[in-house]
Parts: structure tokens; C-alpha cells; sequence
């Protein structure tokens, strides 16, 4: 992590520019411009509404189900579009890889970067919802930067490794939108813990987005403090998936060129 923070800080001047540049270039000719960072957790609420709030009546910890599961859908967003748009980037960027040397890492915090830019505009409409749903902010909202903190250990190391492994192997890349779509399902996003039999629990919370999601809703919401065992295993497993990814990247740096 301090290596990483110290690449950044070394190059951030470049890392300011191409995130600015990708970002003007990911608006500049989209009708819908930065709302394009609601739509998709929105259209998702929408759907889950009708399907999983009218018809299979799934609860939701006694909060109002649309930001119920808004809350999770804006983190969910954070972590499937920092992925699609991170894995790929060493392909994608070659050209400019190939012409100038600097840590490639960059690329794949960079990609990170926009998607958390999506977040922070997805989290305006979480805060109108609050207040349309009359839900204040409680002292658990100091517990959001901790959260965030861990899911982007989580999606800076998966980011790592699955960018290096997708410039070997190009199916990863497009097989990633059917796992984050398994993935989830597997977490609580459209449904909350407490509807996983007790039994289940210990294997559940192994998955790192149950923590995260379940953290979130904790940080936004209030109400019932989340178990603290899933969170802290989400913490755990964020780190050594950080630390592993990153060490793998930085050896397998010097041949990216030659294999993209």
C-alpha cells in the first residue's frame, strides 16, 4: 500500500491528467452526460422494487425498500464498473504504454478513479433520498470513509490482477460481467443478511461485499449496528487480495508490453 501511495503521489501530476482526460472523454459526447452515474443503480432499484419488494415481499431491516437497496446498488456499482473498466485498460491502453514509461499501475487506478467520481455523483441521490424518506444521519455516517476504505483495498487488488492476467488471457475480461452478476446475486444487495439461515452465515460472510454492502448500510442508514465478524472479514481478506494482487502485478510489470 505505502508503495502505491508513493508511485501516485511521485506521478500525480499525470495521474490528474488522464484521469481528467477520461473522464471528459467518457461525458463529452453522452446525451445523458453524469447521469449515466445514477441510471444504472436507479434502473436496477426500479426493477428490484417490483420484483423483489411487491412480489417475492423480501424485507428490509424495517427501512423503506428503495433506498434500502439503493444504498447497496451504489456500492455494487463502484466495484462492477471499477472492474469493467479497470481490468481491460493495459489492452486498451498499449499504444500509450509502449511509448513512454511510468508505473503501469496508474492505468488501473485511473479507471478506479472515474468509477469512484460515478460514486460520489451516484451518492447525491442517495442524500435526496434521505431526506424524501425523512431518515437523518446518525453518528454510524463516521464509519463510511472506513468502509470505502476497505472496498477499494478490494477493488484496487482485484483491479491489479485481473488487468495483468487479462492482457495473457483476453476471456477475462469478457467473462466479468457474468461473475459480478453472480457475485451479485451472492451478496446482499437486493436482500439483507438476516435472510440467510444462521447456519450459513460464517461460509456467507466470506464473501468480502457482505461486510462492505452490509457496512454501508449501517454508515447511511443507521439502525442496528451490522455484525462486526463480516466486516472484519472483509478487511482481512481486502488486504491480503491488495497485497498479493499488487506484488504479482509488480513482478509480472516489466513483460505487460510484450504481452498486450
Amino acid at each position: 500500500m505505502i508503495a502505491l501511495a508513493k508511485n501516485l503521489y511521485t506521478h500525480r501530476e499525470l495521474l490528474y491528467e488522464l484521469t481528467l482526460s477520461n473522464l471528459v472523454a467518457r461525458y463529452k459526447q453522452s446525451i445523458l452526460g453524469v447521469a449515466w452515474a445514477v441510471l444504472q443503480p436507479l434502473a436496477l432499484m426500479v426493477v428490484s422494487l417490483f420484483i423483489f419488494s411487491h412480489l417475492a415481499k423480501f424485507p428490509s431491516d424495517n427501512f423503506p425498500y428503495p433506498i434500502f437497496v439503493y444504498t447497496a446498488l451504489i456500492a455494487w456499482t463502484l466495484l462492477s464498473s471499477s472492474l469493467s473498466l479497470a481490468v481491460p485498460s493495459l489492452v486498451t491502453g498499449v499504444a500509450l504504454l509502449r511509448k513512454v514509461y511510468f508505473p503501469r499501475e496508474i492505468f488501473v487506478i485511473i479507471n478506479i478513479l472515474i468509477a469512484l467520481v460515478d460514486f460520489a455523483i451516484a451518492a447525491v441521490l442517495l442524500l435526496v433520498m434521505l431526506v424524501y424518506f425523512r431518515i437523518s444521519p446518525t453518528l454510524a455516517l463516521l464509519s463510511l470513509p472506513l468502509v470505502l476504505f476497505i472496498q477499494l483495498m478490494l477493488i484496487t487488488g482485484l483491479s491489479l490482477i485481473g488487468s495483468i492476467v487479462n492482457a495473457a488471457f483476453r476471456d477475462i475480461a469478457r467473462a466479468l460481467p457474468i461473475l459480478l452478476q453472480v457475485w451479485m446475486l451472492a451478496s446482499p444487495v437486493f436482500y439483507p443478511m438476516s435472510m440467510v439461515p444462521q447456519q450459513w452465515r460464517g461460509w456467507y460472510a466470506l464473501n468480502p461485499m457482505v461486510g462492505i454492502v452490509e457496512g454501508y448500510r449501517y454508515a447511511w442508514l443507521g439502525g442496528a449496528p451490522p455484525p462486526v465478524g463480516p466486516l472484519a472479514v472483509s478487511l482481512v481478506e481486502s488486504v491480503l487480495i491488495f497485497a498479493i494482487a499488487y506484488t504479482f502485478f509488480r513482478r509480472g510489470e516489466e513483460v505487460i508490453s510484450d504481452i498486450v
